[in-house]
């Protein structure tokens, strides 16, 4: 680390009010550094590191070694420190070299403040190489109950450092404005359309009818029309199942019945086993002990992955997991 240079430091208000803070505890003089310090990063860490190796290892000739310098330039760096403070930070009348007073009483906001650069230079690397950070993923009710579980384990069990904040929300079109916006990097959800920018198919999901009682003993498949005189378990105006059972129901030439309307797809197969009315949902959040029926023709919409562009480095990497852990079945 010794010899890089630093431009001005971001987040440095926080670095320096770590430093501040222990600055204060320990003298005046030490605060006043780190005030004079904000900015040029890349000789002032250099001063640092030599003033902190001086008074670790009592000598400028190791801490010249440590350092990999000559002790020449040791000297020079921390005599630059004390110019720059105003005051003799190294007593260099006795055989072993020690602090001053001063000295001591920046010594430790001085390691404090090398220890924050080392932390984000670690930081900056990782994120660079793609191994740390966060990616904003957004995905829409449904598919947050099964699909999206399966498919962050995958990334989890790759990338433990990196985070993943997940929004959801009740409409296919939010996900959508949320990537354009700059809100998400990567939506997971219906296929949008129009879409300009990046984009991967990752499956297909099917609709079914979860019967009142949540029991069927008639034919696999069947018509939506056979349901027209039935009470249905409806999603709220806002949700894009709502558009869902409403075109389904009128490409049967009626509009369902409502009993009730809810915003969770798992309260609506609820619902429907309590005997409160028919429902429709995608088939993988259907609970294996709840029987649905299928319709004919299917039912079904594409589920992909879209993001704005290429280049980021994250983003590269969650595409090419979410590829690799994608099955057909997962959306069964």
């Amino acid at each position: 680390m010794f010899g890089l240079a630093y431009g001005p430091l971001p987040g440095k208000g926080e670095i320096s009010d770590a430093l501040l803070g222990c600055a204060n505890r320990a003298a005046p003089q030490a605060a006043l550094l780190v005030t004079r310090m904000e900015g040029h990063m890349d000789k002032r860490e250099r001063y640092l590191h030599a003033f902190v190796e001086v008074c670790d290892r009592g000598s400028f000739s190791s801490a010249a070694k440590a350092l990999f310098v000559s002790q020449p330039t040791v000297s020079r760096y921390v005599s630059a420190l004390e110019s720059e403070v105003g005051l003799r930070l190294i007593d260099r009348s006795t055989r072993t070299v020690t602090p001053t007073v001063a000295g001591r009483a920046l010594l430790p906001a001085a390691k404090a403040l090398i220890a924050k650069i080392v932390d984000f230079e670690r930081l900056v690397s990782g994120i660079g190489a793609g191994e740390t950070g966060f990616l904003r993923v957004g995905t829409v009710y449904s598919l947050s109950i099964r699909v999206i579980p399966k498919l962050m384990h995958a990334w989890r069990v790759r990338h433990p450092s990196i985070e993943i904040h997940l929004s959801e929300y009740r409409h296919r079109d939010l996900v959508t404005e949320a990537v354009l916006s700059g809100d998400l990097d990567v939506g997971f959800g219906p296929t949008p359309s129009p879409w300009d920018g990046q984009s991967l198919l990752m499956g297909e999901e099917e609709f079914v009818v979860v019967p009142k009682y949540g029991q069927w003993s008639g034919d696999a498949r069947i018509a939506i029309s056979s349901f027209q005189h039935e009470a249905w378990v409806q999603f709220g105006r806002e949700n894009g199942l709502s558009a869902v059972l409403d075109e389904t129901c009128g490409s049967g030439g009626f509009a369902p019945i409502v009993a009730v309307r809810t915003e969770q797809a798992r309260a609506a197969v609820e619902f429907a086993v309590r005997g409160v009315g028919s429902t429709l949902v995608p088939s993988n959040i259907v609970p294996r002990t709840v029987q649905s029926v299928a319709l004919e023709p299917p039912v079904t919409r594409t589920i992909s992955l879209f993001w704005r562009t290429d280049g980021d480095l994250v983003v590269d990497e969650f595409i090419r997991t979410m590829r690799r852990a994608s099955r057909p079945e997962m959306f069964l």
